[in-house]
């Protein structure tokens, strides 16, 4: 079993700044993965690195919402605004979707990664906090 991190968002820094990681599971180590988003256009018609690619973009537009749906994708987004509306999660679902039908040899899950943090809001019970450890090394 492999493991790799998915970033939907801004994952090396250089815009927004914000992302949001999801961890895979593979039965194919990351650089065959890799390979198969480089076949996602050729094989799906669909272009992942288009969709909701420009800040505050949050809607797919209705002729690949119908494509992915004819492909058997099924939109779970929780926004409640319709179909097109999708949000961080389900970009996610969507890329694995997407991987998997480039290359249907692929059997990849997003793991519930409900981990907790070390550090915390407030103060635990006995009045600590823990601080920002290492705060100053990252500048603007």
């Amino acid at each position: 079993m492999y493991q790799f991190h998915l970033s939907i968002g801004d994952w090396s820094g250089d815009g927004h700044g914000r992302s949001e990681d999801f961890t895979v599971a593979s039965n194919a180590p990351v650089e065959t993965v890799r390979e198969a988003h480089y076949k996602i256009p050729e094989v799906t018609e669909v272009d992942i690195e288009s969709i909701c690619s420009e800040y505050g973009e949050d809607e797919i537009d209705a002729e690949t919402v119908q494509v992915l749906k004819d492909m058997g994708f099924q939109f779970e987004n929780s926004s409640g605004m319709g179909e097109g509306i999708v949000n961080v999660p389900e970009m996610a679902r969507l890329w694995i979707f997407l991987l998997q039908k480039a290359d249907p040899s692929l059997k990849l899950e997003i793991k519930d990664d409900d981990i907790p943090n070390l550090q915390f809001c407030g103060a635990d019970d006995k009045g600590r906090h823990i601080g920002k450890v290492g705060y100053g090394l990252f500048s603007r």
